[in-house]
């Protein structure tokens, strides 16, 4: 699979638009995937070509990657000390 830097594109617009209980729910879902396709991978192991092999890692390591970039986002979220002290800030 060669990287063009747009992999990631739809998953990165659906985070955009959600809010945190939201990135948790798609955390989740993307996290079911990628545990599915490592199921995958385990199974047929045994019976894939080195080639077949190589793509089912790949396509690992992209589910993996989207599911860094969705709890990146809530930590992001969750330690955003500006936000935070402004919504505790009496003077606001």
């Amino acid at each position: 699979m060669e990287r063009t830097g747009w992999e990631h594109y739809e998953l990165e617009k659906e985070i955009s638009k959600s809010n945190t209980a939201q990135l948790l729910m798609i955390f989740k879902r993307e996290s079911e995937t990628y545990r599915n396709k490592c199921i995958e991978y385990v199974d047929f192991a045994g019976k894939l070509t080195e080639e077949g092999k190589k793509e089912l890692e790949e396509e690992c390591r992209f589910l993996n990657e989207g599911r860094r970039k969705i709890a990146l986002t809530i930590a992001e979220i969750l330690t955003d000390i500006n936000r935070i002290q402004h919504q505790v800030d009496p003077r606001s």
